[in-house]
């Protein structure tokens, strides 16, 4: 059943009456401006907030980290001022991510946002895209450990974010956490999911909504070696929203990835059947995982049809 036909759906003719639902405008152009914009602002003021404070702070010190030369000198300010950029990532997204979206909702399309956004229940079989998820993660890990191998500098350089995510005492893991796998799993799913896929399902047809939705949300991340990964990622996300219009289910698998990545950081796995010496999965777990996610999007296609047509008709 294709899913462009939604926008005249009984709930959009019923519900559907804010300033982008007017005769004349279309709501994807709208939802594609609001993204974008919120991208920007959300790099601008984590930017100015950060940066502001850090170099206040090294003002009143009277030093620079003298003793501290490159790669190692942004090492030593991720560990420094760690709590700070956490801080600020939790605040900057909740606000504008969550906050900002949610209110553009209610006046460009309507105030029944639970409804408009897909806060529904979901079917035990649902569960399956918890499984595809688990499987997701050593496909993608596996593509960025082989594309960073090309690039030695940039592999380097990768190394020295974990100095902002590895810290195992239980405090700062919770705020890792709450920061970078909470915070994300709630926030970007209702502006990528649950508002601009939404939005765009009402006039694309499957796969186009989670396709451009999923790549956007790549792009967002601003990491040219990990974009395959991380379009993989947009993609599956998209594509369990698809199959069971439940943002709970894509916000649970986000949250699940990152904690998981998060877990692994803190804590090197110590199973030589499953990981080398570096820490990276080995290949032959990377090939198993690839067959089990195919096997779990394709199942979850399976049930795709009927829920698409319980999503249409919200």
């Amino acid at each position: 059943m294709p899913e462009a036909g939604a926008a005249k759906d009984g709930y959009e003719r019923r519900q559907l009456s804010g300033s982008w639902e007017r005769r004349g405008r279309n709501p994807l152009v709208g939802a594609l401006v609001l993204v974008v914009g919120l991208g920007a602002l959300y790099m601008l003021v984590q930017g100015l907030l950060v940066n502001g404070f850090i170099l206040a702070d090294l003002a009143r010190r009277g030093h620079l980290l003298e003793e501290r030369r490159g790669l190692e000198m942004f090492a030593e300010l991720y560990r420094r001022y760690r709590p700070v950029i956490l801080a600020v990532l939790t605040a900057t997204q909740f606000l504008i991510f969550l906050l900002l979206p949610l209110r553009a909702i209610r006046r460009w399309h309507t105030p029944q946002l639970p409804a408009y956004l897909g806060l529904r229940r979901f079917a035990p079989a649902g569960l399956l895209s918890v499984a595809g998820t688990l499987f997701l993660l050593p496909v993608s890990s596996g593509i960025a450990s082989w594309l960073l191998s090309y690039f030695p500098a940039l592999e380097r350089w990768s190394q020295v974010g974990n100095a902002l995510i590895v810290d195992p005492r239980p405090w700062p893991l919770a705020a890792t956490l709450l920061a970078i796998a909470v915070t994300p799993g709630i926030c970007e799913e209702v502006l990528f999911r649950g508002y601009l896929q939404r939005t765009l399902q009402r006039r694309l047809a499957f796969p186009w909504h989670f396709l451009v939705s999923g790549g956007l949300f790549a792009l967002f991340h601003q990491q040219v070696l990990s974009l395959p990964s991380l379009l993989i990622v947009g993609f599956y996300l998209g594509f369990v929203y698809a199959c069971f219009g439940s943002l709970y289910l894509t916000m649970l698998s986000h949250f699940l990835y990152n904690a998981v990545l998060i877990l692994l950081a803190n804590f090197p796995p110590r199973w030589p059947a499953v990981f080398n010496l570096e820490g990276d999965f080995r290949w032959q777990v990377v090939a198993a995982s690839a067959t089990l996610f195919a096997a779990a999007v394709a199942g979850m296609g399976l049930l795709r049809p009927g829920n698409a047509r319980r999503l249409n008709g919200l």
